[in-house]
């Protein structure tokens, strides 16, 4: 059974969309590459971040951090 990631699937269209790659993400958000991987494959979720991580990856993605949580088909 495949598990569905729409958070991560949803920051990665988000960091598509602003023509970033994941380490050019994670260094303007101060973070760590890895961290911006587990989170776009479902190792972590989105919806778990702090406000300290969720803030800065909404500002480097130039979206609300409520966008960091909805899905593609709410938009």
């Amino acid at each position: 059974m495949e598990i569905i990631n729409k958070e991560g699937k949803n920051l990665a269209r988000l960091r598509t969309q602003a023509q970033l790659t994941q380490k050019q993400l994670a260094t303007l958000c101060g973070i760590g590459t890895q961290y911006i991987s587990d989170l776009e494959r479902g190792v972590r979720k989105v919806s778990s971040i702090s406000i300290r991580v969720a803030v800065p990856l909404a500002d480097a993605l130039h979206c609300e951090v409520r966008e960091l949580l909805v899905k593609e088909e709410e938009q």
